[in-house]
């Protein structure tokens, strides 16, 4: 049983396309994947109140994006 050594590597490979890792092992998403409509908030197989959690950094980063932003001057 187990993931073989091939999936392992592909496993890694996509996992670095689309993330990064913590040093506690966690991968987060990259905020132009979760902002690119590919990530869906009502996926069935979330845990049970996953699914918020995503819906609520989805919209949080589209608003953010959506904000303007003034660069800081360096005479401040």
């Amino acid at each position: 049983g187990g993931i073989r050594d091939d999936e392992k590597d592909q496993l890694d490979s996509l996992l670095s396309s689309i993330s990064t890792s913590s040093k506690s092992g966690e991968y987060i998403i990259l905020k132009n994947i979760l902002t690119s409509g590919e990530v869906n908030y009502d996926w069935s197989f979330y845990p049970k109140g996953e699914a918020s959690i995503v819906r609520k950094k989805i919209k949080e980063l589209q608003a953010n994006a959506t904000r303007p932003t003034i660069p800081k001057s360096t005479n401040d």
